[in-house]
C-alpha cells in the first residue's frame, strides 16, 4: 500500500482508542476547574453526572448524538397575542419552543405543531432559547429582576426535566446558541452579555457550567468574567483563549461543521474559525447593511436574512441565493432552522399578533450533511440527482476506499457499497473452485485418463486411447506432439484423432486459457487439456465399451463430482457412457434447440444454467418454440445483451430499458414474457434443481434480488439508482461466469445456419452510510457461509477467512436494515462503515494469495477481466459477445441516516460488453479497457480528469 509507517499506526491508534475524542477527553487526567459566577462571585455546584437522560462518557462528557432528526410538521400556524422574539426546535422535530417576553399567560412554552402551546415553568422571564443537537436539552437565559441567569432543562422520555443553572449574571444576556459542536469533549453554549448600557461581549460557557470565557471584549484582553484557569495559564502548550478586541459583539450562528463562529459587531459582520485548538483573527463578511448571515445545520448552506425584505435566502458561502423561503411573508426575526435541515419555523410580523409558521425547504442539499469536502462539481450532481461517478485508474475496488480511509486531513464519510464484499466473495470463489480445479479435478481427470487408456489398450480403442494419451501430455505441460501443436497454434485446423462423427475443423482459438485458469501454468495446462479431451465423442462400439468398465464409469463420476455445487445441470439427455440424463427442471424441452440435440454429448457434462436458459432464448434458433427465439429472418437477433438476463429474472426497470429495441425486434416481448413468467420469482430454492449447482444458483439469486429491488433511497433518483443496482448485478454476475468460463457451455444463436492550545475542537465525525439492501446483504452472508463450508475440505486456512467475511457482512445486513428504517446505526456500526475499505481489502487480499501459497502474491490480480458468453458463428462470420468488469468507479450518493442525507464515498463496479472475433482473455481487455465504453444503456460517468 506504501504509506508511511507513522500514518499505518496513526489510524490503528485511532481506531483502538476511539479516534481523536477520546484524546481530547482524557485531558491527561486532570481534572477541570470548578464553574465559576465571575459576575456576583458566586461558584456554582459542578454536576458530577449530566441530569439527562443521554448518556455520558467516562469524563462526564456527551459522546456524538445518535438522535433521529425527524421531520417537522409542513406549513402549520400559530396565532400569539404580541410578540414572539425566540424560537427552538427540538432536534427530533416533534415540538418547537417560543419565548413571549411579556410575561402575558407564558414567557416559555412548547408547541407540539397541533394544539395550544403549554407553558413551561421557570422562575422568571424567558429572553432567549436554543437546542441542544445532542440530545434534545432546552437551554434557556431568563431574567428574575436584576439577575440573569442561563439555565439547562434536559430532555428525558417523560419530557423536560427541572430547570438546572449553569451560568449567573447581574448584566443582560442575550443571543442564545449551542452549537453541535464539542470543545474537549463536551458542549458549549455562547451569548451576548452587556459590559456597558448597551454595550455587548461575546462569552462561551459548557455544559457544565464550567470553563467560561470571553470571545471578545471591548481592549482585546481577556477580563474577569473569563475562568482564571483559563486566564491565567503558566504552561507555554496550553494558551489562554484568544480574544477579539469588539466594543459590542453579538453571536449569531456557529457553524456545526467547522466550529466558525459568526458574529456581528457594531458595525458589520464577521466570522472567526476555530484553528489549531483555538480562535483565529476575524474576518469580515460581505452583508447588506442591516442583514444577517447564519450557519444551517448541515454546516454549509447559510441563512440571509435582512429586516427589510419578505422572506430568507438559503445560500452557499459568497454565493447567490438558492431558494427564498417563506418570499411572501415578513418574519420578526432570523428562522430557525430544522436540525435535519429540511423546514424552518418563523416568526411572522402581524402587528400586534404573531404567526409562528412552519415553511419546507426545498433544495435537494439542505438536509444533507458533510458537504464541506465535496467538490463543486460533485455538489450539484448531488443536487441534481443525488449521485456522482467518475472513472478512475484503480485496479481494486478496495483502492478508493483506502485512500479515503488514510486521508485525515479530510475524512469524508464512506459509502459502504455491497460491491466491496461482492468482490470478496469473487475472490474466494475464485479460490475455492481453482484450488479444487488444480488439487483435485486436475489429479482425478489424470487419473480418468489413464483408465481410458487401460481401457482403450484392453479393447483395442486406439483412437480413444490416443486422445486419452495425448491429453494426459497435455495436462503434465507436454505440447510437443502434432495434436499439441494444433492447440497451441489457436488457429482453426483439423484433427486427426476428433473424427467422430466427421474430421470437421477445430476453432482452436477457443483453447486459448482465460479467466481464473491463467493465474498457473498448471491451471493453463488443465485449461487446455481439458478443452482437448472435452471434443471427445465416441462411436457406439466405444461407448459400449467403455461404459462396461467399472475403473472407466468411477473415474468419470468422480472427476464430474469434484465441482458439483459449482456447476450447473447440463441439458443434454445422455451424458457421454449413454445414460440417460434428466433435463434441469429450468430449461423447457421444447427451447433446447435443433444444434444442441444433434451434437454428441461430452465427457464432462458442461453446466447450462438458468442464465444461460434466458439468454440464448433471446436470439434467433432453430428447432425451438416460437416464444424461445427471436425471428429467424434478417434481422437476425445475433447476440443477447446483459438487460435480457435481468429483464428474464423479473426486473421491470431492465424491461423498461429494453423498450427501443422492440422496434427492430418486436417478437422479443413475448420471449420476455414467458422468461419472466418462470424466473420472477426466488430461483435459489430446491424447485430448480438439486445439489447440483445449489451455489450458482445461489449467486444467480444474488443477481435476481439486486435487480429487482424496488426500494429507492430518498436522495438519489429513481433512475439513476435503479441503473446502478442493475450495474452491480451484472458486475457479480460477470465474476461468477469469469470463473466458470471452463465448465459453463457456451450458448449461441442459430440461423438457417500531539494537541497543544486552548481547546480541542470536535465536530461531528464523518458518518458513513451502507447500500440500503438488508435482503441482498442477508443474502450474500449466507452465500460466504456456504462457501465456507465447501471450503474447509480443501484450505481450512481459505474457509476461515471466508468465515470472518461472512460474520461482518450479517452486521452490514443489520446495519443496511436499521440505515433504510432511519435509526441511528450507533458508534461501532459507524466506526464500521468508516473502516469499510479495511474489512473488504484484507480477506480480498488473503484469498487471492490462496491460489499463490509457495511465492507468495506480490499483488492481486486486477479486477478488471472478461469472459466469454455466447457466440453467433455461420460461414464467414464469428460473432462472440462478452461481459466484462472495468475499473472501478469512484462515487458518491446521497443517502439517508438518522433523517438526514450524506454524501458517503466508495466505489462500484463498473460493466462492459464486447462483441469481437474470437474469445479474449483478460490480458488483452485491460489494454483497451480505458478506451472500452460501458453499455449505451448505463448513465455516462465523468473521467477523472473532468472539470
Amino acid at each position: 500500500m506504501n504509506k508511511p509507517w507513522w500514518a499505518l499506526g496513526l489510524v490503528l491508534a485511532l481506531g483502538a482508542a476511539g479516534g481523536w475524542a477520546w484524546w481530547s477527553r482524557s485531558s491527561g487526567g486532570q481534572t477541570p476547574p470548578a464553574p465559576q459566577n465571575v459576575d456576583a462571585s458566586v461558584p456554582l455546584a459542578a454536576p458530577t453526572t449530566d441530569s439527562g437522560t443521554h448518556p455520558v462518557d467516562a469524563w462526564g462528557n456527551l459522546p456524538w448524538p445518535q438522535l433521529h432528526y425527524g421531520k417537522i410538521p409542513i406549513d402549520r400556524r400559530l396565532e400569539v397575542e404580541g410578540v414572539v422574539t425566540d424560537l427552538a426546535l427540538a432536534p427530533q422535530g416533534d415540538e418547537a419552543y417560543l419565548i413571549r417576553p411579556d410575561g402575558k399567560e407564558w414567557s416559555l412554552a412548547r408547541w407540539r405543531f397541533d394544539a395550544a402551546p403549554t407553558p413551561i415553568p421557570i422562575v422568571g422571564q424567558a429572553q432567549a432559547a436554543a437546542a441542544s443537537g445532542f440530545d434534545g436539552t432546552l437551554y434557556v437565559i431568563t431574567q428574575n429582576g436584576s439577575q440573569w441567569r442561563l439555565l439547562k432543562l434536559p430532555r428525558g422520555a417523560d419530557g423536560l426535566a427541572p430547570a438546572e443553572e449553569i451560568y449567573r449574571s447581574d448584566s443582560k444576556l442575550s443571543d442564545l446558541h449551542c452549537p453541535t459542536v464539542l470543545w474537549n469533549g463536551e458542549e458549549r453554549c455562547f451569548f451576548a452579555a452587556e459590559h456597558q448600557p448597551g454595550l455587548t461581549q461575546i462569552l462561551s460557557v459548557r455544559r457544565s457550567g464550567q470553563a467560561i470565557y470571553e470571545l471578545t471584549s471591548p481592549d482585546g484582553k481577556l477580563g474577569a468574567r473569563t475562568d482564571p484557569a483559563l486566564r491565567e495559564r503558566d504552561d507555554p502548550e496550553l494558551s489562554p483563549p484568544a480574544v477579539a478586541q469588539e466594543l459590542s459583539a453579538q453571536p449569531l450562528s456557529i457553524d456545526p461543521v467547522t466550529g466558525t463562529l459568526i458574529y456581528r459587531s457594531q458595525t458589520r459582520l464577521f466570522q472567526r474559525r476555530y484553528v489549531d485548538q483555538n480562535w483565529e483573527a476575524p474576518r469580515a463578511l460581505a452583508a447588506p447593511p442591516g442583514g444577517t448571515i447564519t450557519s444551517t445545520p448541515n454546516g454549509w448552506l447559510q441563512l440571509h436574512f435582512h429586516p427589510g425584505e419578505n422572506g430568507v435566502g438559503l445560500t452557499e458561502p459568497g454565493g447567490p441565493v438558492l431558494e427564498r423561503v417563506g418570499k411572501t411573508e415578513r418574519f420578526r426575526g432570523v428562522p430557525e432552522v430544522a436540525a435535519n435541515g429540511r423546514a424552518l419555523l418563523a416568526a411572522v410580523d402581524q402587528g400586534e399578533r404573531t404567526v409562528i409558521r412552519s415553511y419546507a425547504i426545498q433544495h435537494p442539499l439542505a438536509p444533507v450533511r458533510f458537504l464541506k469536502h465535496v467538490a463543486p462539481r460533485i455538489r450539484a450532481e448531488l443536487a441534481e440527482q443525488g449521485w456522482s461517478a467518475w472513472t478512475t485508474k484503480d485496479t481494486q475496488l478496495y483502492q478508493e476506499y483506502e485512500r479515503r480511509t488514510y486521508d485525515v486531513e479530510h475524512p469524508v464519510p464512506i459509502y459502504a457499497a455491497i460491491d466491496g464484499v461482492l468482490e470478496v466473495l469473487g475472490a474466494g470463489f475464485q479460490a475455492v473452485f481453482m484450488l479444487a480445479e488444480r488439487d483435485l479435478s486436475r489429479p482425478k481427470l489424470r487419473a480418468l485418463l489413464i483408465a481410458i487408456e487401460e481401457a482403450a489398450a484392453q479393447h483395442g480403442l486406439g483412437r480413444v486411447g490416443n486422445i486419452a494419451e495425448r491429453t494426459r501430455r497435455m495436462l503434465e505441460g507436454d505440447f510437443s506432439h502434432e495434436e499439441g501443436r494444433l492447440v497451441l497454434a489457436e488457429a482453426p485446423a483439423v484433427s486427426s484423432l476428433h473424427t467422430v462423427p466427421k474430421a470437421d475443423p477445430i476453432d482452436f482459438a477457443d483453447f486459448h486459457p482465460r479467466g481464473s485458469y491463467t493465474t498457473s501454468k498448471e491451471l493453463e495446462s488443465y485449461f487446455r487439456a481439458f478443452k482437448y479431451f472435452n471434443l471427445l465423442a465416441l462411436t457406439d462400439e466405444e461407448r459400449q465399451k467403455l461404459a462396461q468398465d467399472p475403473k472407466v464409469v468411477g473415474a468419470v463420476d468422480v472427476w464430474i463430482a469434484v465441482q458439483d455445487p459449482f456447476v450447473w445441470p447440463a441439458r443434454r439427455t445422455v451424458d457421454l457412457l449413454g445414460r440417460e440424463q434428466k433435463l434441469p427442471p429450468y430449461v423447457r424441452p421444447d427451447c433446447v434447440p435443433t444444434r444442441v440435440k444433434e451434437q454428441a454429448p461430452h465427457p464432462f457434462p458442461l453446466g447450462f444454467g438458468i442464465d444461460g436458459e434466458i439468454l440464448e432464448s433471446t436470439v434467433s434458433r432453430l428447432g425451438v418454440a416460437p416464444d424461445c427465439t427471436t425471428k429467424n429472418e434478417d434481422p437476425y437477433r445475433k447476440l443477447p445483451n446483459g438487460l435480457d438476463l435481468l429483464t428474464g429474472l423479473g426486473s421491470a426497470e431492465a424491461r423498461r430499458l429494453q423498450k427501443p429495441e422492440l422496434t427492430q425486434h418486436p417478437e422479443l416481448a413475448a420471449v420476455h414474457t414467458q422468461l419472466a413468467a418462470r424466473f420472477s420469482e426466488a430461483i435459489d430454492g430446491s424447485k430448480w434443481g438439486g445439489p447440483r449447482g445449489r451455489f450458482v444458483r445461489s449467486w444467480l439469486r444474488m443477481v435476481q434480488l439486486l435487480a429487482n429491488e424496488t426500494y429507492v433511497p430518498e436522495g438519489v433518483s429513481a433512475e439513476r439508482w435503479r441503473g446502478r443496482l442493475l450495474e452491480t448485478a451484472l458486475g457479480t454476475w460477470v465474476n461468477l461466469r469469469h470463473t466458470t468460463v471452463l465448465v459453463n457451455e457456451g450458448t449461441g444463436a442459430q440461423m438457417g445456419g500531539a494537541w497543544f492550545g486552548f481547546e480541542f475542537l470536535e465536530t461531528e465525525p464523518p458518518r458513513g452510510v451502507i447500500d440500503p439492501l438488508p435482503e441482498a446483504w442477508r443474502h450474500l452472508a449466507s452465500m460466504l457461509e456456504a462457501l465456507e463450508v465447501l471450503a474447509q475440505p480443501i484450505d481450512p486456512g481459505v474457509a476461515k477467512e471466508l468465515a470472518a467475511a461472512a460474520e461482518s457482512t450479517r452486521q452490514y445486513a443489520t446495519l443496511a436494515a436499521k440505515q433504510r428504517d432511519g435509526q441511528p446505526l450507533g458508534n461501532p456500526g459507524y466506526d464500521a462503515i468508516q473502516n469499510y475499505g479495511r474489512a473488504i481489502e484484507h480477506p480480498f487480499l488473503k484469498l487471492q494469495a490462496a491460489l499463490h501459497p509457495l511465492e507468495g502474491i506480490a499483488g492481486p490480480d486486477p479486477m478488471i477481466k472478461i469472459v466469454d458468453v455466447q457466440s453467433w458463428k455461420v460461414p464467414g462470420e464469428t460473432l462472440i459477445w462478452h461481459v466484462a468488469l472495468g475499473r472501478p468507479q469512484a462515487v458518491t450518493v446521497l443517502l439517508g441516516d438518522r433523517g438526514l442525507l450524506v454524501p458517503g464515498h466508495g466505489a462500484v463496479y463498473s460493466y462492459h460488453e464486447v462483441i469481437a472475433e474470437r474469445p479474449l482473455d483478460d490480458q488483452a481487455f485491460r489494454a483497451v479497457v480505458d478506451q472500452t465504453p460501458r453499455p449505451a444503456w448505463l448513465p455516462p460517468i465523468r473521467t477523472a480528469t473532468t472539470p
